[in-house]
């Protein structure tokens, strides 16, 4: 059944709408459609997935292209990529009344 402009009236618009259930307004502070909490966004995986094989294969590379970098070149790329693997020493902080035992360093 097509509609045409002179079929078509508000009156019928207001009932098909009543009778389906769709002249409820949005609740207010709560969800009512769309993606259940906590269910992940498909493009962001799929992003992150070719993101992840991009990562590999340019890690894979790494050794071969740090071989035809001049010594300085290559040094400074590795001391960039160092605290990646080994994370910096911070100092931990005694409390005041936390007791010490010097007999442990020994």
């Amino acid at each position: 059944m097509s509609l045409t402009r002179k079929s078509v009236n508000s009156a019928s618009i207001i009932g098909n709408l009543k009778q389906n259930k769709i002249d409820k307004p949005m609740a207010r502070g709560y969800k009512t459609g769309g993606r259940e909490t906590g269910t992940p966004n498909r493009l962001t995986s799929e992003i992150r997935t070719v993101l992840k094989d991009m990562l590999f294969n340019e890690l894979q590379s790494l050794p071969d292209r740090l071989d035809k970098l001049p010594d300085k070149d290559r040094i400074e790329v590795m001391l960039k990529l160092i605290p990646y693997i080994c994370p910096k020493v911070q100092d931990v902080p005694h409390d005041k009344d936390e007791p010490f035992n010097w007999g442990a360093l020994h």
